[in-house]
């Protein structure tokens, strides 16, 4: 039986956390656990968490607090969403886990839309369009929402904490040996 833990870093997300918390919340696949791994947040982040249940730990930006996020991750399966993730819809858990266990994936990302603003839509249609014709040459991961395994996770060491940009690109080609 599939059992996932969400693990969400953050830093003052006061504005965006409680809607993604609220749409994890609706998921028809409940998490095992949601993990904030917030760096040290002077707002009402960690208060927010906690009041929607999720178990909060010290974290950093952005490959620490996932990497001190997943250390206390319990399911089998990891999604890291950035706060400002917004879930397609109640089934987009379910149906992704489902989707990985029939292809045998390991790690994926979903594809990544924006939902506003004419030029951020189009940067991520190309991105989105780019990232799927050169994927079997050049594996990347967007760190906006990744599953992966946990066991994956753990072979890799998780995210390279030395990388400040780009540490979810580094993650999803050292995944993808």
């Amino acid at each position: 039986m599939s059992s996932l833990s969400v693990v969400i870093p953050t830093f003052n997300e006061e504005p965006v956390l409680p809607v993604l918390l609220d749409a994890v919340s609706h998921q028809t696949l409940q998490p095992r656990e949601v993990i904030v791994a917030d760096a040290n947040s002077t707002d009402r982040t960690r208060e927010i968490a906690r009041n929607f249940g999720a178990m909060v730990v010290d974290g950093g930006l952005p490959a620490v607090g996932r990497n001190r996020g997943a250390e206390r991750a319990g399911g089998n399966w990891i999604v890291f969403l950035d706060a400002d993730a917004v879930l397609s819809d109640a089934g987009f858990f379910e149906r992704s886990i489902a989707e990985m266990e029939a292809r045998g994936l390991v790690i994926a990302c979903p594809d990544v839309t924006a939902t506003t603003g004419t030029l951020a839509k189009f940067f991520f249609f190309v991105y989105t369009r780019f990232a799927r014709l050169t994927v079997r040459r050049n594996p990347h991961a967007i760190g906006t929402c990744i599953f992966v395994r946990r066991e994956i996770h753990e072979r890799l060491g998780g995210f390279d904490e030395t990388i400040c940009y780009a540490e979810d690109n580094d993650y999803g080609r050292r995944a993808a040996k």
